[in-house]
């Protein structure tokens, strides 16, 4: 079994900070950066966290990051217009 984990992150005005918290352990797992995010989403699997950038709100770097636990960079998927 896994541990509970809580993800706070700013996006909009703010830079994309994230941070990944163990919350039986009350200790920081990770804090990856997001910048540009216009969608963020928590996998069913819990495991798993998505984030992607996408038109109209921006219109350049688009594409998306699949990270697993604990949230590092695993897959970046570019998108063309």
């Amino acid at each position: 079994m896994t541990a509970p984990l809580l993800v706070l992150a700013g996006f909009g005005n703010l830079h994309g900070n994230v941070e990944v918290w163990d919350l039986a352990a009350k200790k920081l797992v990770s804090n990856p950066k997001s910048p540009d995010t216009t969608h963020f989403d928590w996998c069913p699997d819990g495991t798993h966290m998505l984030t992607a950038t996408t038109a109209p709100r921006l219109r350049v770097g688009n594409g998306c990051v699949l990270r697993p636990r604990p949230i590092s960079l695993d897959a970046v998927c570019p998108c063309d217009k």
